[in-house]
């Protein structure tokens, strides 16, 4: 990918009104960007490590979710 295509690509990500996330083989959060994470008062440094299922606590039907992963 050129720099500019991969420029353009890290603009829109970082501006979605979601989060895109990539995690480890134990679902733990290895990367993340998205403007949902401000939203949530959160920044990327701060989910990275954390396992899905603790990302999502308290969110009904959390497990079922991320055992679909």
């Amino acid at each position: 990918m050129d720099i500019d295509a991969h420029l353009r690509l890290s603009f829109v990500t970082e501006q979605l009104p979601a989060i895109l996330w990539t995690t480890d083989c134990a679902l733990r959060i290895s990367s993340a960007v998205g403007a949902g994470l401000s939203a949530l008062g959160l920044t990327p440094h701060q989910v990275v490590g954390v396992s899905l299922i603790d990302f999502f606590a308290g969110d009904p039907g959390a497990e079922r979710n991320v055992a679909a992963h």
